[in-house]
């Protein structure tokens, strides 16, 4: 089996994943069988196949940039496998940590199989198809009010507001998603060299945009805002003259759309609340007590976490301050209560390190394509900051393991740049 087959594979698991429409799925638990997990299956037998046909017996891990990361996923995997001390819910600690491993496979076998730009870009166009299947079944959504993925017991709210969710559940989820296609469609825009290519991929940026706004996600719309602002205000100082000028227009543009995005869910919330009960929980109360608890249950688990998939019932059981929900909103806080102080730390060098070098990357290379790329890959990140507290829980996301796994072997692509390690 080449290393061509393999690309291959990598990048149909790339895309079933991050589809998120099941064609099939059978359920052990709160352990779904799905077509992305049977991608992944097929992945990992995949990569047993290659390693016992090629010369090497075993991939190897390179002491580099890449390999830094993948060593600490493995001691990561590890540590969350044997902290079972204040675990409760066996099936949530197994989905958790068979997640996890996904992540990590994907992070070896992208590492080991893209070895260069063209690789990781096509990468992003799996993402991409994907993610133009999301659109159309958002629009469909918005436009007829019709929900072929959503619960029949929960459907009525949605009609009601017309936020699209496409299949992931709920309106977070899906702009958390939309919010990487549409910065997957900026690298293309910027990139592609046909003008055709480049309204293409336009139209699925601006789309993607509307997406978000429709949804009704505020960390999101925010991350774009912020995410879109900083792109911008690059472009105006790496240019000059009526070029300079056209990105400063396109920052103001920016600035008033952001203005007329808050006016609009700043009426939908007055209008929401007039017709609602006035004793509802408020959503900013309630993400500061999931903070507040998240903290609590870090120290009483002796800062160690409390084991992989534990916070539903934490929070539903041994909650300090009540709350109405049961997930921590915040992917940062999760990993931090879930699996301790040192595994947090140990991510978020990871983390840094991740945005330090394609921002690095960007600044020095001249190459244009991989300039972009590298740059909208760091301000991504910086976005997914806020983005990622939108989202109930991102651990069983399994297209968000695909596209950090991708991150990572992106950032090995360049070997020139050493010093940006």
């Amino acid at each position: 089996m080449g290393s061509k087959t393999m690309k291959r594979i990598c990048w149909l698991c790339i895309f079933l994943c991050s589809l998120g429409i099941s064609f099939f799925s059978i359920r052990l638990g709160s352990i779904a069988l799905d077509n992305s997990k049977f991608a992944f299956l097929i992945l990992l037998i995949s990569i047993i196949i290659w390693c016992l046909s090629s010369k090497h017996a075993i991939l190897k891990i390179k002491r580099d940039f890449c390999g830094h990361i993948q060593i600490f996923m493995f001691i990561w995997f590890i540590y969350g496998l044997i902290n079972v001390f204040f675990v409760k819910e066996i099936y949530e600690y197994l989905a958790n940590l068979i997640a996890l491993f996904e992540g990590l496979v994907a992070t070896i076998a992208f590492c080991t199989f893209f070895d260069k730009l063209d690789d990781i870009i096509v990468s992003m166009k799996a993402f991409l198809i994907a993610g133009v299947i999301h659109n159309i079944i958002g629009w469909q959504e918005y436009i007829t009010g019709n929900y072929r993925f959503v619960n029949e017991d929960i459907v009525y709210a949605f009609r009601r507001t017309r936020n699209p969710v496409s299949s992931f559940g709920n309106c977070n989820d899906f702009a958390t998603f939309i919010f990487f296609v549409l910065f997957i469609s900026i690298i293309l825009v910027l990139i592609s060299k046909k003008k055709i290519a480049k309204i293409l991929y336009f139209g699925i940026a601006a789309s993607s945009v509307l997406m978000i706004v429709f949804s009704g996600s505020r960390a999101n719309m925010l991350a774009t805002f912020i995410t879109a602002f900083i792109l911008i205000v690059y472009m105006v100082f790496k240019s000059s003259g009526r070029k300079g000028l056209k990105y400063l227009l396109l920052a103001i543009l920016t600035i008033f759309l952001g203005i007329i995005i808050g006016l609009y869910n700043g009426l939908q919330y007055i209008i929401l609340n007039f017709f609602n009960d006035p004793g509802t929980v408020s959503s900013n109360s309630e993400r500061i007590k999931l903070i507040l608890n998240g903290i609590y249950f870090l120290k009483d688990s002796f800062g160690l976490g409390i084991g992989a998939g534990s916070v539903d019932y934490w929070l539903q059981n041994l909650a300090r301050y009540p709350v109405t929900v049961h997930k921590l909103h915040n992917w940062f806080l999760e990993i931090l209560t879930s699996y301790g102080i040192f595994i947090f730390v140990g991510y978020m060098w990871s983390y840094w390190k991740l945005i330090k070098r394609n921002i690095y990357i960007a600044c020095k290379i001249k190459n244009e394509k991989e300039k972009w790329t590298s740059l909208c890959f760091g301000i991504l990140l910086i976005g997914y900051v806020l983005s990622s507290i939108s989202d109930g829980s991102n651990f069983l996301h399994i297209w968000l393991w695909c596209f950090w796994g991708v991150a990572i072997a992106k950032c090995n692509i360049s070997p020139n740049f050493q010093k940006g390690k």
